[in-house]
C-alpha cells in the first residue's frame, strides 16, 4: 500500500530571469515548515528563493512552461532493506502527471540537514516520461527527513519539490550486531512482548554471555526488551551533515516512549546501521561509565518480526 506523505511546494525563478521572484506555495494539507535555500555538498543548482509565508491555492503555478501547481513528491523507502547495507533506496514519483505541462529533461535528488545543507541522492532508476524514480543513499543521511528534488525542462527552467519522511524504515537485522540469541521476543509472565531495543556495553554483553552461554560476535551489543522494561538514556544521532560529534547520549533517561523530547537541539533519536556505526556508538557507550544500557531508535511494536527505525 502506498503511503502518501507530508509535503511541502516550493517554486523556484525561472533560470534565464534571476530578477523575477516567485513566492513560496505550501498546500493546505502539508504540515507547515521553514523552508531555506542552502547548498549541496555535493553538487550545487542555481535557484533563488523567496519566503513570502502566503499560503498556496490553485490559482498559484510555478512559471511556464513547466506547472507543478498541483503536483506532489512522494518518497517511500524499500522495505526489508539489511541493516548494514552500503546503501539504502527509496521510491519517488511526482504526481498528478497531468499538473507537468511541459517534459521533464533532468531531475536532481537531495536529503536536507537541519541546517539546510544538501547532500546529492543517487538515482539508480529513472522514468522521466511517468515522473518516477528510484534513489539510494547511504546511512550519513539516513537521519535527515527531507528530500528535495530539483526539475528541469529545456534547460531552461527550473522547479523545486520537497517532502517530509514521516514512514518508517523497516529493515532486516543483522544478527551479528546482536547479543547472543537476540532478537528473540522472550514474553515473561504478565509482561509485554520484547519490542523496543537497546544498545549495551561490554559488561552487558560479558553478563548476557555468562547468563545465557550464548557468545555474542565481535559488533553484538543489541538486544530486544520490553519497551517500559528500563528507564535509560537514549542514543542521538547529529542531524547536521559532517557533525564533529554525530552520537551522544542523552542526559534526559525515561523508558522507551519518551525517546522524543530525550535528545538535545540539533539531534534526534538515533541507531547505527553499519559495523563503522556499531563501532562508534560501543567506544561511546563504553567511554561512560555511568551508562550501561541505552535505548536505540529501533523496534517492533507496529508488526512483530519487523523491526523499523521510526521517523527521523
Amino acid at each position: 500500500m502506498r503511503l502518501i506523505l507530508g509535503l511541502a511546494l516550493l517554486l523556484s525563478t525561472i533560470a534565464c530571469n534571476p530578477g523575477r521572484r516567485v513566492m513560496e506555495g505550501r498546500s493546505s494539507t502539508s504540515e507547515t515548515a521553514s523552508t531555506a535555500a542552502s547548498e549541496s555538498t555535493e553538487q550545487s543548482v542555481d535557484t533563488t528563493v523567496l519566503e513570502t509565508g502566503e499560503s498556496y491555492n490553485e490559482s498559484t503555478t510555478a512559471s511556464e512552461p513547466v506547472s507543478v501547481g498541483g503536483a506532489f513528491l512522494t518518497c517511500l523507502y524499500k522495505n526489508g532493506q539489511a541493516q548494514a547495507s552500503a546503501s539504502y533506496q527509496m521510491d519517488c514519483d511526482i504526481g498528478p502527471v497531468a499538473e507537468v505541462s511541459s517534459a521533464i529533461t533532468q531531475a536532481d535528488f537531495f536529503k536536507v540537514d537541519a541546517k539546510g545543507v544538501r547532500t546529492a541522492l543517487t538515482i539508480t532508476m529513472e522514468d522521466l516520461a511517468n515522473l518516477k524514480w528510484t534513489v539510494s543513499e547511504t546511512t550519513a543521511t539516513l537521519a535527515f527527513n527531507r528530500v528535495e528534488v530539483v526539475l528541469s525542462a529545456n534547460n531552461a527552467t527550473s522547479v523545486s519539490l520537497t517532502t517530509t519522511i514521516t514512514a518508517p524504515l523497516v529493515i532486516t537485522p543483522v544478527l551479528s550486531f546482536w547479543l547472543g540469541g537476540e532478537p528473540n521476543n522472550q514474553i515473561l509472565s504478565g509482561t509485554e512482548g520484547e519490542d523496543c531495543v537497546e544498545f549495551g556495553n561490554l559488561a552487558a554483553k560479558v553478563d548476557h554471555q555468562n547468563r545465557t552461554g550464548l557468545v555474542s560476535g565481535t559488533y553484538g551489543r543489541m538486544n530486544d526488551i520490553p519497551c517500559g522494561a528500563r528507564v535509560s538514556s537514549f542514543l542521538c544521532r547529529s542531524l547536521s551533515s559532517g557533525s564533529a560529534n554525530p552520537w551522544l547520549i542523552s542526559t534526559a533517561k525515561g523508558v522507551f516512549a519518551a525517546a522524543a523530547e530525550a535528545c538535545p537541539a540539533g539531534y534526534s533519536f538515533g541507531f547505527p546501521m553499519s559495523e563503522k556505526e556499531v563501532t562508534e556508538v560501543s567506544a561511546l557507550i563504553d567511554g561512560n561509565n555511568a551508562v550501561q544500557n541505552i535505548w536505540v531508535n529501533m523496534s517492533d511494536r507496529a508488526e512483530e518480526g519487523k523491526f523499523s527505525i521510526g521517523s527521523r
